[in-house]
Formats: C-alpha cells, structure tokens, sequence
C-alpha cells in the first residue's frame, strides 16, 4: 500500500504551531557567584558539571512566585566548559536553567520544579571593540573568544554584561515553550577594563558575583538558525515515523 509521507511531516512540524499556544510572560531575577575565562563559565561553587543561584523579587507574569524578598529559593545553573560553538551561533544546552525549588504554584497550575530554560545561543556583544580609554559609562565590547561580553566604565570599576537566547518551558507541556533572553551583570570595583579583560583571557579567569535578569518574550521569534535546526529536527522525526509505518506495512 503506497503512503503519503506528506501528512506525517506536516504533522510533525505541526508541533510547531503548539510551542507558543500558551506562552509563558514576565521576567524574573537571579543571583550567584561565577567564575569566567575566555572558553570556561563556572557558576559556584566550584567543580562538577552545575552550579547554583538564589532567586529574588520582582518576579511577573508567569514567573510572579518564583521568587520571595529574601531570595531564599534556589535554582541549579549548568556550566558551560568549552562551549561547543562559536558566539552568536544556534547551540542547544537543554535544561540550562533548572530546579526551581519555588514552592508557589505558577498561574498555570504548574510547579516551578518543572520550569527549565534551554540555552540555544550566547550572543556576541553589539557595543564597539575596547580601546582601554573608555570614558565613564561608555560600553565597549571583547574581541575574540571574549567577544560575548560587554564591559562598561562605571567611575568606580568595570561592569561587565553577557546574554544569552533560549526557551523557557514546563517539563511535560510543550504549549508553554517560549522563546526567552537571560542577562548577566557583574561589577568589578576599583579594576580598569583592560585589567578584567586581561583576567577574563587567562586560564586563572576571572572570579566575581552576578545578577541576572530573565524574561520570556512571547512575540520575539529567534533567529533564523534556531529555527532552521528546529525545522531540520521535526521533520526528520516525520521521516523516521514513516519509515517506520512504511515498515510495519511491509511485513
């Protein structure tokens, strides 16, 4: 009997169509310790595959009881040893972002122990290449493998900032997949620029506390990659699935 792969492919990639039925809204903050060089980012404490950060108010949207005043809940970060990529190309580190230990229920009815972030891309900086004679408040950006971070010259040391795209989503619910950016601020008090950038490019790297903000972007679409390798991936489920009926019908 002859089958028409079409249907099957389609409805593969008709998944897609699922992933923002009810996307999740709003934007949560985080905090922690990292250690950072030029190939390695080691949230603390250090040594194993994870680290952990401490979750804090304001919390919105989906994300409105994730956090409490004293930021007593936590989460589980994994590193990033040797990114398999370069920045601001589509990478994928499921589960990124992890166990919430929030225990509120979320506005859907779901606990945040099921809420994870895939990171799908570390994203280059868009601020000009330092000169190392930055004035005050003035962005610049690495070169190179530290090209993913933006440094500022606050007047009494050095910010430095790294994003990151990906998706949020409940374990369990593909509906709630939703595309999401996460950014990372460290400040480094009484150093110059040029001195965090020479840490950061050394093996010893770079040792300081961060906050980050977290937020879930219902209408932004990713790039074009992203869903290149999305596409890529779902249809070829559809092509196994037929394959695999075409099989069945055989025998």
């Amino acid at each position: 009997m002859k089958i028409n792969a079409l249907p099957i492919v389609l409805a593969s990639l008709g998944l897609v169509g699922t992933l923002n039925a009810a996307p999740l809204t709003g934007q949560f903050n985080l905090s922690g310790s990292v250690r950072i060089d030029a190939i390695n980012t080691d949230w603390l404490p250090i040594g194993g595959p994870n680290g952990q950060f401490r979750t804090f108010d304001p919390a919105t949207g989906s994300f409105a009881g994730i956090s409490d005043a004293i930021g007593t809940y936590t989460g589980v970060v994994k590193d990033l040893a040797n990114p398999p990529a370069v920045i601001n190309t589509p990478i994928f580190v499921g589960s990124f972002l992890s166990g919430f230990t929030s225990p509120i229920i979320a506005p859907n009815g779901q606990s945040y122990g099921a809420l994870v972030f895939d990171l799908t891309m570390i994203k280059a900086s868009t601020a000009p290449v330092c000169t190392g004679l930055e004035a005050v408040n003035v962005s610049c950006s690495g070169s190179g493998s530290i090209s993913q971070f933006t440094f500022k010259n606050t007047g009494s040391g050095t910010e430095i900032d790294f994003a990151y795209d990906g998706y949020f989503e409940f374990t369990g619910d593909a509906s709630t997949r939703t595309f999401g950016t996460g950014l990372y601020t460290a400040q480094m008090n009484g150093v110059a620029i040029s001195t965090v950038m020479n840490q950061i490019s050394r093996r010893g790297g770079l040792l300081a506390s961060y906050s980050a903000n977290f937020a879930a972007i219902p209408s932004q679409v990713p790039e074009p990659g992203t869903v290149s390798m999305l596409l890529a991936g779902l249809g070829l489920i559809g092509v196994k699935a037929f394959q695999r009926r075409r099989t069945q019908n055989a025998a």
